[in-house]
C-alpha cells in the first residue's frame, strides 16, 4: 500500500476509535492486538490490506468508506 494511504488509514483508525469512544488500550483488546500495536498503527500508518479487513470486520465497519476512500 502506497504510503500516504498507510498513514490515511492510521488516521482514520485513530478517528475511528475516538468515535467510538474506546482507549487505545480497549481497541486492542477487541482486535486481540497489543496496545503498542494500536499506537504505531495510529502513528506510523497501517500497509497490509489484510489488516485493515481484520479490523473492519471486528469493528463492523465498512472497509471502503473507513479506510480506503
Amino acid at each position: 500500500m502506497q504510503y500516504k494511504l498507510a498513514k490515511q488509514a492510521g488516521y482514520r483508525l485513530k478517528l475511528l476509535r475516538l468515535k467510538m469512544n474506546l482507549t487505545q488500550i480497549e481497541l486492542a483488546e477487541l482486535l486481540k492486538y497489543e496496545e503498542r500495536t494500536i499506537r504505531r498503527y495510529e502513528t506510523n500508518g497501517i500497509n497490509s490490506l489484510k489488516t485493515l479487513e481484520y479490523i473492519s470486520f471486528v469493528l463492523g465497519v465498512d472497509l471502503l468508506t473507513t479506510f480506503l476512500s
